[in-house]
């Protein structure tokens, strides 16, 4: 069967539906598209956007390709920059970027311009409840947001000693770093850019609570979350990342 066979049925008036149980309730768009993205029909990232070449930064480009050499992908870090994009995937046919390119390589003007949406804030409480004594709201490009926030919370991480038999004594993290960067990577890769929010970090000694916009994908459920298939929302800009390997990085380092 071909993935232009599942599609949401409409009826005679030209109107979605969906069944739940015995009811059949209205299919909006935005629950349409959350549902074909879920199988791959649809990808927002992969969409191209209003932003060319002369919209990168050139900080975050150069990001970019220190990061493929660590990769191992030293070849595609020293392509002149349609190339590099190109073998990316990150460049459209008629010369535009793609959406995941802005999120990953755009300047903060045109990010505000393609994705209005974008943002996140990060807050500190020494207690859970108490007034926050570190906080800042940004929308840098998406690598910069992901070191801003992990450096945030690796600066105020307590350490807690833990001693052994032989007199061997451990620090053991309130918050493990590699768990913390695959957390922090995972808010901005899966969030849906098409929905109005901002990544949200909550931190205090005992808990650490990072919330994105847009909720599970069509077809994933609390209970199943873990055993799954992957479907992610964003899947050209989750594979890039993969390829920069920004997730493992703190392991690498």
């Amino acid at each position: 069967m071909t993935a232009s066979q599942f599609q949401p049925h409409s009826n005679s008036a030209g109107l979605a539906t969906r069944r739940q149980g015995s009811d059949c309730l209205p299919y909006p768009p935005n629950e349409q598209r959350e549902w074909l993205s879920a199988r791959g029909q649809v990808d927002w990232s992969a969409d191209r956007s209003s932003a060319g070449l002369e919209d990168l930064d050139p900080i975050e480009v150069d990001r970019v390709r220190r990061l493929l050499a660590a990769a191992g992908r030293e070849h595609t870090g020293t392509l002149d920059l349609p190339r590099m994009l190109t073998d990316l995937r990150l460049l459209a046919d008629d010369g535009s970027v793609k959406n995941a390119g802005v999120l990953l390589l755009g300047g903060e003007d045109v990010l505000r311009s393609v994705v209005p949406a974008y943002g996140y804030s990060y807050q500190y409480r020494p207690s859970p409840g108490s007034e926050a004594t570190s906080r800042f709201r940004e929308a840098k490009p998406l690598l910069a947001s992901v070191e801003a926030v992990v450096v945030a919370i690796d600066r105020l991480r307590q350490l807690h000693p833990l001693n052994m038999s032989g007199g061997v004594q451990l620090q053991l993290s309130d918050y493990p770093r590699d768990a913390v960067r695959e957390l922090v990577v995972n808010a901005f890769l899966h969030r849906s850019y098409e929905t109005n929010g901002t990544v949200e970090v909550e931190h205090s000694p005992e808990r650490l609570v990072v919330a994105s916009p847009g909720g599970l994908v069509a077809g994933v459920t609390p209970s199943d979350i873990l055993t799954v298939a992957p479907t992610p929302r964003n899947r050209l800009l989750a594979e890039v990342v993969a390829t920069l390997q920004v997730a493992e990085l703190r392991a690498r380092a």
